[in-house]
């Protein structure tokens, strides 16, 4: 039973130091050289116009949406650009240094939205879903976990940002 714990938690450890990985970049065009530089990866986001029912909780998923919409958005960072049909995915590079925000412009029934949005630290998203894992398992583990993550900051040297998906409002 121990070796089986001890496992487990080396497994999640090393989980949470896993580099984002996904589809190439096929799509993205670089408009800017240093936009090659510091990619630590391609991470594969998803792309939706939804219109909700306006009951935004801190655990609303997504049974709380009323309408989807389709249509086309382009995504624009200082050092790159690329677009997609929604509902849809597409590869963002994600990077170790050096992340900015990028801005979408989305065009649907008529109407054209634009938002900017901020890179997420992609690596501590991961600590933390190794940590409730841990938790599951193991309590005291997923305590002892938490403790250690948290002693450490929220951000740490090395981190990776990106994006996880993009979801547009209509409204």
């Amino acid at each position: 039973m121990r070796s089986i714990i001890t496992s487990v938690f080396l497994c999640g450890l090393l989980s949470a130091c896993a580099q984002p990985n996904g589809a190439s970049n096929e799509n993205v065009t670089f408009t800017k050289e240093s936009g090659k530089n510091f990619i630590a990866g391609f991470m594969p986001v998803d792309v939706q116009i939804v219109k909700k029912d306006g009951k935004d909780t801190p655990f609303s998923d997504d049974s709380d949406r009323v309408e989807s919409f389709t249509g086309n958005c382009k995504i624009r960072e200082a050092r790159y650009t690329t677009s997609v049909s929604v509902p849809g995915k597409v590869s963002l590079p994600a990077y170790s240094q050096g992340a900015l925000p990028i801005d979408v412009s989305c065009t649907f029934d008529g109407k054209t939205k634009q938002v900017r949005l901020q890179p997420e630290n992609l690596s501590r998203l991961q600590r933390q879903s190794s940590n409730i894992g841990i938790a599951l398992l193991c309590p005291v583990c997923g305590l002892g976990s938490a403790i250690g993550s948290s002693a450490k900051g929220a951000n740490r040297e090395g981190d990776v940002y990106g994006f996880r998906k993009i979801i547009i409002s209509p409204e």
